[in-house]
């Protein structure tokens, strides 16, 4: 880990990916502590079939609890900084924070959601009880994509037949 620090090797954690596939538990506070950068991923839709963030959190929070058994390891905040922040440093982008000269990249919460109350502390409620259906508004490079839950820039609808002719066109070329 000394080596791969040195080297600024970024390291992806893809919790459930790793336990789909059986490929073992990353030891993430080790890495943490060896000064490696580490974001959070969800690896892709043939290790993980859901691919959302907000469960991804969860599982790498609890995953390393039970690892390590310690209930203190791997702390909301910490968890929160790599699905964002870290994220952000691992592919060289400025991002991650709200802060002048970032990508305007926010997705806001309803903090009424019957999930995330009662809202003792933002963070904790993040990491282990919001989901997708949680998030009202998505601004993405400043430009806002969907406002309290109406999508500003995408036809669903066109979309989803989109998905199903792509389906159709791939199992009837392999017939």
């Amino acid at each position: 880990m000394r080596i791969l620090h040195r080297r600024g090797v970024k390291v992806s954690h893809n919790p459930v990916s790793n336990m789909k596939l059986a490929s073992g538990i990353a030891n993430v506070p080790e890495m943490l502590d060896a000064g490696l950068g580490v974001s959070l991923g969800t690896d892709g839709c043939a290790s993980n079939n859901n691919l959302e963030v907000f469960g991804e959190m969860k599982v790498a929070a609890l995953l390393q609890k039970a690892f390590k058994m310690e209930p203190t390891v791997m702390a909301a905040p910490t968890v929160l900084r790599m699905a964002t922040l870290s994220g952000y440093g691992a592919l060289g982008f400025g991002g991650g924070l709200v802060k002048e000269g970032y990508d305007a990249d926010i997705a806001l919460l309803d903090l009424t959601s019957e999930r995330l109350l009662p809202l003792h502390n933002v963070v904790s409620n993040i990491v282990y009880s919001a989901s997708p259906c949680d998030v009202s508004s998505t601004i993405v490079g400043g430009t806002v994509l969907m406002h309290e839950r109406s999508l500003r820039t995408l036809d669903v609808q066109s979309v989803a037949l989109d998905i199903e002719k792509a389906v159709d066109d791939l199992f009837s070329s392999k017939a």
